[in-house]
């Protein structure tokens, strides 16, 4: 979908939702710029979902999802059909 270097600027979070006081799930939003293989630029916002459990008094992230907007599925339908990445750390 985009060429060798991805995202072509830091991917940060604009604003971060928690979802209560004691909760270790957030959810995040933000924008990315990025570089498409055949050389048009782009950005999208994004959104993600965020898990963290507590290893020996320390919040480690658990789970990680990310939602790219439908803005960069529409120009890039053609090359990539799956716009959601999802990680699941051990």
């Amino acid at each position: 979908m985009w060429g060798e270097g991805g995202p072509n600027a830091p991917i940060a979070p604009l604003q971060i939702y928690a979802f209560g006081h004691e909760s270790n799930d957030v959810m995040l939003f933000g924008t990315v710029d990025y570089e498409l293989k055949d050389g048009r630029k782009t950005r999208a916002d994004w959104g993600a979902r965020a898990q963290f459990a507590n290893e020996d008094g320390e919040l480690k992230m658990q789970f990680y999802q990310v939602y790219l907007a439908s803005i960069l599925s529409t120009e890039c339908a053609a090359t990539e059909s799956n716009m959601s990445s999802r990680i699941v750390l051990p």
